[in-house]
């Protein structure tokens, strides 16, 4: 059985996923204002918001999963199924009970204060019910629930993944995806099977059980990241046509926000038509903005920094603490006497500096705190 050995870090990964957190924050942040219901609204909602929030929401937690797969092509090393689930229940189970019980509650708590006399008092009630009718829930820590199924799911897989038999696929599959219409032939199973799925779970639910369609969806992103986009190789074919790539999301977002308005509007008889054709014109354009955002930063974000050192820890923690902490600051803002954009800019950076703050002055130096956080141990 071959071991998955790299040598080289592949910095553009790890920029990758500290953007696309990012990417998460402000998106969180513009919860605020949207009028989409969520655990803190200012009073005043920008409708303009809605459209670059919902094509944001289209894609970033499917690249951030297709990334994921590709981070543990190059982090299995030669780890067996056993020390594999180890590591992934220290890195991610252990983070997402901790923070269903720390960070969620004070989510909820704010969203529901008037209900309770403090923190405290919502504690006692926190087992009352799965949310939105009770308590308890994961809220935006489903990302590392789901992961961390997808893990579990894999493990079984991963001696398959570690033999020559694979790696020697592999190698012929690099040779094959050497364009552009060849790469978008690896979304076709995803177009089978999600449509299917959308039909028997419409919703995305976010809770595993009644959200199978999105489930099955993020975990073929993940094995496309391991098996195929961990490729140096595929990664520069990407690049390569990445120009073609941004063509494609560009007229694919046109096609997805038209068909939008005509449903809204009801001014079509063939609703169910369109709307079988939207489900798989956002899985084109998820796929299309996912070459892009890979094939622009293989080509320009495979480069190391000290800040990318840091931002790679960091950005965990910041990614569990960042939600808490932007509903507890939108809470003291939003009753101010101020404009919206004012409103933003001050959740915008008071968030992060908070989470910041906490992350490098706290987290980063507490071995227990880093090890509940999702990271490693500090050397003695």
């Amino acid at each position: 059985m071959a071991n998955i050995e790299v040598k080289t870090r592949q910095f553009d990964i790890d920029w990758l996923r500290i953007i696309l957190i990012l990417s998460v924050f402000f998106y969180h942040i513009g919860m605020v204002f949207v009028p989409w219901a969520w655990h803190i609204k200012n009073q005043e909602t920008l409708n303009w918001l809605i459209q670059p929030m919902h094509f944001l929401h289209l894609w970033r937690m499917p690249l951030l999963f297709l990334i994921s797969g590709v981070a543990t092509y190059y982090a299995i090393g030669s780890r067996n199924s056993f020390d594999y689930i180890k590591e992934r229940s220290l890195r991610l189970l252990l983070p997402l009970v901790v923070g269903m019980f720390l960070l969620v509650p004070v989510q909820v708590y704010i969203e529901r204060i008037n209900s309770y006399n403090s923190l405290l008092d919502f504690y006692k009630d926190m087992f009352n019910g799965i949310y939105p009718q009770g308590n308890l829930s994961w809220h935006h820590l489903w990302f590392i629930a789901y992961l961390f199924i997808i893990s579990l799911v894999f493990s079984i897989l991963i001696n398959y993944f570690k033999s020559d038999k694979f790696l020697k696929l592999k190698s012929k599959s690099e040779c094959f995806f050497n364009n552009f219409y060849r790469i978008n032939l690896l979304i076709i199973p995803t177009l089978i099977i999600h449509p299917i799925l959308l039909k028997y779970y419409p919703n995305q639910t976010n809770d595993i059980i009644n959200d199978w369609a999105w489930l099955v969806f993020y975990f073929t992103f993940f094995i496309l990241g391991f098996a195929i986009i961990s490729s140096n190789i595929v990664r520069n074919n990407i690049s390569r046509e990445r120009r073609k790539f941004l063509i494609q999301a560009i007229f694919l977002t046109v096609i997805v926000f038209s068909i939008i308005i005509i449903i809204k509007n009801g001014s079509s008889d063939n609703l169910y038509l369109l709307r079988l054709i939207n489900s798989y014109a956002d899985i084109l354009l998820i796929w299309a903005c996912s070459m892009v955002a890979i094939g622009y930063s293989s080509q320009y974000l495979n480069l190391d920094t000290k800040f990318r050192k840091y931002a790679t820890e960091a950005i965990y923690p910041f990614y569990l603490l960042h939600q808490p902490v932007i509903v507890i600051v939108a809470y003291l803002v939003i009753s101010l006497n101020i404009g919206v954009a004012l409103k933003s800019v001050l959740i915008t950076i008071i968030s992060l500096f908070s989470c910041v703050a906490l992350y490098h002055l706290i987290i980063k130096r507490i071995n227990v705190l880093r090890v509940i956080f999702g990271l490693k141990k500090l050397k003695k």
